[in-house]
This record gives C-alpha cells, structure tokens and sequence, in this order.
C-alpha cells in the first residue's frame, strides 16, 4: 500500500507527526548538503506549522534562513550558509520575468547542479538560443555599448 492510501486511513495527530518527520528528513539532507558544500542553498516547501521546526533544526547546524509565504498555509524556506547568498537569493525574487537560459543556469549552480544537467534542462525546456541570435549583443555589465561577437564551434 502506498504511503499516501496509509495516511487516508490514520489520525489527524499521527498525520501531522508523520509530516512533520518527512519535513524534518529532507531539511536534514539539504542541511547536510549545504554545510558539505555540495550546495550553496537549499529550498523546502513546507506548511506554515512546520517552518519553525525547519527553521530551528538549520540554524541549529550553522545556517541561516529566509522564510517565503507561498499562500494556502505553505510556505517556502531557503538554507545557506554564506552571507552572499542571501543577496543571490533577493535578487532571484526582484526578477518579474519568465526565466532566462541564464536565470536558469545560475539558480541550477547555487542548487548544485552540474553543468550537464543544467545544460540539459536549458534545452529541454527551450531556453537555449542558437550562436546567430545573440551574434551582436550588448556585455553583460557593461558601462560601454561596445558590442561582442561569439565565436566557437558547438557539438549539438
């Protein structure tokens, strides 16, 4: 039987206790992975009830933590440990745009993701724009309006 059919069939308290332990379990891992360094940060959903748990067990292991409201009773909690973090994570939420190949791929690097999966990702969901789209494009950080032009040869 499914754990999901099993908790249909348990009391209210025991369903509670038992998510409260999942929650708890995956915090526990991303904490790991976080003070390990496989990750810059970590992200949990989780109900409303549940955030100071998270939030006590993380800063328990030396992290630090913001807390999102995502509506509906959830809520969402970042794990980091770095002080720069922290303005990565700020500047993720100011952005109001569907995301860019380059949104995706610095969000996948803060998560831990390797180069491939990223990459992976970018083109599976259609992110990746062809060498002669972006032939003339302004530098990133740039003050000039001096312009690039991109050379190589990509095995596709």
């Amino acid at each position: 039987m499914s754990v999901l059919c099993y908790l249909r069939y348990m009391a209210d308290s025991a369903q509670s206790d038992f998510a409260l332990g999942f929650v708890l379990g995956q915090a526990t891992a991303y904490i790991e992975q976080v003070n390990a360094g496989a990750k810059l940060a970590a992200q949990i959903g989780c109900a409303n009830a549940h955030v100071q748990d998270v939030t006590k067990a993380a800063e328990r292991d030396g992290c630090t933590t913001i807390v999102e409201d995502r509506g509906f009773g959830r809520a969402s909690v970042w794990i980091f440990r770095s002080p720069f973090v922290r303005e990565l994570i700020a500047g993720f939420n100011e952005k109001a745009h569907a995301p860019t190949a380059l949104d995706v791929w610095a969000m996948g690097k803060l998560f831990g993701y390797s180069d491939s999966a990223i990459e992976a990702y970018i083109q599976a969901h259609g992110l990746f724009r062809s060498a002669s789209d972006s032939e003339s494009s302004p530098r990133p950080c740039s003050d000039r309006s001096d312009l690039r032009t991109e050379q190589g040869h990509y095995a596709y």
